[in-house]
């Protein structure tokens, strides 16, 4: 689960509040978009923004089911590029992929700490289908082959499983603390949260 935007953020932001999951090496996502104020209600207050969407009926039982709660800021600069024949075709490179615990609010700026070194980059090929020969022509000529990486993994790993800290996350969500949901009441008001 993932709120997600593109570019700096406001109130009136259009924010995209996402279900992101992985099945036989196919990523499927489904999201909605929300204004971020709407987003906040929704995913920090439980106030659902559109009672009647599948999506938001879909995040909120996941949000309900594994007690999600937030763990993670991450953002990058991304050039992305479309294929001419092929509009499903894509490919984007991402630098400065960056991450942060605190001052998760997308509105908080996209500050981090550095996930790679600065002359390193990520390029994702995202294709519907077949790659194009002539696509792994070339990239077979630059030695560029296929590897798994998730940014939001490599953080985890890195800032939150080596610091011990996930241990504290467990010990919260598996508390008698909950997040509101959707007309849900609970005695504890809190902070923001994504998951």
């Amino acid at each position: 689960m993932r709120l997600r935007a593109y570019g700096p953020v406001s109130q009136d932001s259009t924010v995209f509040a996402e279900l992101k999951k992985k099945a036989g090496g196919i990523v499927y996502k489904r999201r909605a978009a929300l204004k971020l104020k709407e987003a906040r209600d929704f995913l920090y207050r439980g106030i659902c923004p559109e009672p009647g969407s599948q999506i938001i009926k879909e995040i909120d039982y996941a949000i309900k089911r594994w007690g999600l709660l937030p763990k993670a800021f991450i953002a990058y600069d991304r050039l992305a590029f479309f294929g001419r024949e092929d509009p499903e075709l894509r490919v984007t490179f991402d630098r400065r992929i960056r991450g942060r615990r605190n001052r998760l609010d997308l509105a908080g700026g996209d500050f981090g700490t550095e996930l790679i070194q600065p002359a390193q980059v990520l390029m994702e090929v995202k294709i519907p289908g077949a790659m194009p020969l002539w696509m792994s022509r070339r990239l077979s000529e630059l030695s560029i082959f296929p590897v798994s990486y998730s940014k939001y993994g490599m953080y985890y790993k890195e800032n939150i499983y080596k610091q011990g800290s996930y241990r504290e996350d467990m010990m919260k969500s598996s508390g008698s603390w909950r997040l509101n949901r959707c007309g849900k009441t609970d005695s504890r008001e809190g902070g923001e949260y994504c998951a």
